[in-house]
């Protein structure tokens, strides 16, 4: 089904006619976006979701920054947020809204630990919709950092 979707440069009215043809088959709805700072870019992500037909469960957010994170969690009504801020610097993190009408928690259990040499931020939840347990995760790994492991 992805495939089928064709998602690329499209203007709000494509993604809503995409999204309309598709949305009778979804479990649950996941969007994420690389928000390139949630304190500069918030009123823009409020009104673009606001003008998808596409009622998100799952919103996650790559880049959130670090600054005034504390004042987002009731940037979306009706939703939770989770979030990893950057330990060193205000750049990268991850925030990860989620619906309060979905059963979720946080899972720690694919909690990926934040190396010298691999620096990144990561959030993920466990959510229960329809009988269906998922897990859901949002990552963001800081540009320059090395992706080889050594067993």
């Amino acid at each position: 089904m992805l495939q089928d979707l064709k998602f690329g440069h499209n203007s709000i009215d494509e993604i809503n006619n995409i999204c309309s043809e598709v949305i009778h088959n979804l479990e649950i709805s996941v969007i994420h976006l690389n928000i390139r700072s949630l304190n500069k870019n918030c009123l823009e992500l409020y009104h673009f979701l606001h003008l998808l037909d596409l009622d998100f469960d799952v919103i996650v957010l790559a880049q959130t920054r670090s600054y005034n994170i504390s004042f987002y969690h009731n940037l979306l009504p009706n939703y939770t947020l989770y979030f990893h801020l950057p330990v060193v610097g205000n750049v990268g993190g991850v925030g990860i809204y989620i619906k309060n009408s979905i059963t979720h928690k946080q899972y720690d259990g694919f909690k990926i630990i934040s190396e010298n040499d691999c620096v990144l931020e990561n959030v993920w939840l466990e959510i229960s919709k329809s009988r269906q347990m998922y897990i859901i995760g949002g990552m963001y790994r800081h540009p320059g950092q090395t992706t080889t492991t050594t067993v």
